[in-house]
């Protein structure tokens, strides 16, 4: 039967409007993101978004009721650094996660996420990238740039409040910018805690589990503190004088990791101010009226980019508040997105 010439000029024509999308998986991703780049790339998204070249909208974070857990989007704009070598530098997309807390009795993740980027001059979504590795990462980048610009002389001796998987990562990403003498971990589950420790023994690091937090935190110069309590684990009286705290588990309505006196007389630095004070650990100080919004000293951003002053003293206590901000996904994805078009890794569908 002869062909139709005009149901041949139809189907050129829907083949010509399908949307070429690009998919990485994150064991792709594992393999070819190092945390040196993503320090790097985090660094500069946080000066960019100081310097007011990043649009961050508002995170819906929100616990559905018919749902296993809570969801959250994350969505934004930033521009790749000119180092990247492509004209096309803009990165605007989205990341949906979901914490579905019964995953770990299914063996899953209780954090899953993916990543939507779309075109910024047709405004097509072109990837789609699974965000369980980009986050993890990025989160631990951030804290290490953190404890890079406010730590004080004693950041080598460590404890992590924690053990799971931000718990190493947060102490993997530092341990690339900085040496490590001593870790002492701290969590909840003693049998987690000793694998912790375990883990950082066999890779040749002095590592301790300890059975309170007050044990753990004692002579750290570094705090870092990656759990999910809604109830503060960690007092100003256990903090030594000139510490620096990396506070990541407080990132949503009701969390807190922090008692509120520490906050409050500590110097805090926030990812984002209004983040920090909506979500993160300024959330039960101003409740109690015990700060003014105007206590976060500055944001990390605005440290990157010499705006604004880190660590004034060797005796200050300082905090980094980390709530997660969309600019960090964005731009970890829009390296990926460039990295697998030069080099053709990853998988393409037509939508």
């Amino acid at each position: 039967m002869p062909l139709n010439p005009s149901n041949v000029g139809v189907h050129t024509e829907r083949r010509s409007t399908l949307m070429p999308m690009l998919l990485l998986d994150d064991q792709t991703i594992r393999e070819v993101l190092t945390i040196g780049d993503v320090i790097q790339l985090v660094e500069f998204a946080f000066a960019e978004d100081a310097r007011g070249h990043v649009k961050t909208l508002p995170v819906l974070k929100e616990y559905l009721p018919f749902a296993a857990g809570t969801w959250v989007v994350k969505a934004g704009h930033i521009e790749l650094p000119t180092n990247e070598g492509s004209a096309a530098r803009d990165v605007i997309g989205l990341k949906l996660g979901g914490y579905c807390p019964a995953n770990m009795g299914k063996g899953l993740p209780n954090h899953n996420a993916a990543i939507l980027l779309t075109d910024p001059v047709t405004g097509r979504p072109h990837a789609v990238l699974a965000a369980n590795v980009i986050t993890t990462l990025r989160t631990a980048a951030g804290g290490a740039i953190a404890a890079k610009w406010l730590s004080g002389e004693r950041a080598d001796r460590v404890a992590v409040l924690g053990a799971g998987d931000q718990a190493y990562a947060q102490l993997d990403a530092w341990m690339a910018i900085h040496p490590i003498k001593v870790v002492k971990v701290w969590a909840r589950n003693r049998e987690r805690r000793d694998e912790y420790a375990a883990f950082w023994r066999a890779k040749g690091i002095d590592a301790q589990a300890c059975s309170t937090v007050e044990d753990a935190v004692r002579e750290a110069g570094l705090i870092i503190t990656a759990t999910a309590a809604r109830e503060p684990i960690l007092r100003l009286e256990w903090v030594e004088p000139g510490a620096h705290i990396n506070a990541v588990g407080a990132d949503s309505v009701g969390k807190q990791e922090l008692h509120e006196d520490l906050v409050s007389k500590a110097t805090l630095f926030a990812d984002k101010r209004a983040q920090s004070i909506r979500i993160g650990e300024m959330q039960k100080p101003l409740e109690l009226r015990l700060v003014e919004k105007s206590h976060v000293r500055a944001e990390l951003g605005e440290i990157c980019a010499g705006m604004m002053p880190g660590r004034t003293s060797e005796d200050e206590i300082t905090i980094f508040d980390s709530t997660g901000v969309a600019f960090q996904d964005l731009v970890v994805a829009g390296h990926l997105q460039r990295l697998a078009t030069r080099n053709g890794f990853g998988q393409t569908i037509y939508l």
